[in-house]
């Protein structure tokens, strides 16, 4: 058994129909904090010292059932979900949050935030998949170069708090003034039988 993620991107309508072909893009998306919240919900325990995306160490505790890692944040909602900047920084496996965020609004440097979308799951060759989208549309007078990305969980144990566990630099991939751009994180649990 294994667990993969892959990043794909591809020029769409705002409602994030593709318009142009789906580019992979290479990953190291995994963070420390992903392995952390997994084994917690694994084991059935806690882990008092998760970095959120403020960098502070934040206890997570598995018997929480009402926002356990939430991913499908609304539009508008740049808090968490898939999430894009604009730095170049080298990510490591420590990262917690992304280096220059681009926030959600119209203003120069700011790209609409659509709903951000977790598909069901779909078998596929050797597993299976669950699909993280988002749409993202530049309504702000210029073009926005996006280089990095992340995918972001809420946790919500009384308090809300917010995890990067995915962090990938893009290479310069533009969103033209007018247009939106749809990304994706494909994730893949492979079975052996």
């Amino acid at each position: 058994m294994g667990m993969t993620i892959t990043l794909e991107t591809a020029l769409s309508d705002k409602d994030g129909r593709a318009i142009g072909p789906w580019k992979r893009l290479a990953t190291n998306s995994w963070t420390k904090a992903a392995s952390q919240i997994l084994r917690v919900f694994l084991s059935q325990t806690t882990d008092a010292d998760v970095d959120d995306t403020g960098n502070v160490a934040r206890s997570v505790v598995a018997i929480n059932t009402t926002k356990n890692m939430k991913l499908a944040a609304a539009i508008t909602d740049a808090t968490f979900g898939i999430q894009v900047g604009t730095s170049a920084t080298a990510v490591t496996r420590d990262d917690y949050a992304l280096t220059v965020l681009v926030a959600h609004g119209v203003a120069a440097t700011q790209l609409e935030y659509g709903t951000c979308v977790v598909s069901d799951i779909v078998a596929v060759s050797g597993g299976y998949k669950i699909t993280v989208s988002r749409v993202f549309t530049n309504n702000s007078g210029g073009n926005i170069t996006v280089k990095e990305i992340g995918l972001v969980a809420e946790y919500n144990g009384g308090t809300s708090f917010k995890f990067l566990i995915a962090h990938d630099l893009t290479g310069d991939i533009v969103v033209t003034d007018t247009l939106s751009r749809t990304f994706r994180y494909v994730i893949t649990v492979l079975v052996g039988y």
